[in-house]
């Protein structure tokens, strides 16, 4: 899937927050590698989230059927 059909993406502000406790604290700029490596992070997530619920509802559908 490509980042148009699920724009899924982590601010700016989001990804210096998770990079400052990753270092350890604040002043570490975020290079766009990072910034791009945290928006395919983020729509895996959401992509593997989204696959979990349809699995759980099509066995809720199986047990009910």
């Amino acid at each position: 899937m490509t980042q148009q059909q699920h724009p899924i993406a982590p601010s700016q502000k989001l990804v210096q927050q998770w990079m400052d406790k990753f270092y350890g604290g604040p002043g570490v700029l975020v290079s766009s590698d990072e910034l791009y490596l945290a928006k395919q992070a983020a729509q895996w997530g959401y992509q593997k989230r989204c696959l979990e619920e349809l699995s759980a509802l099509g066995q809720e559908m199986q047990i009910d059927g």
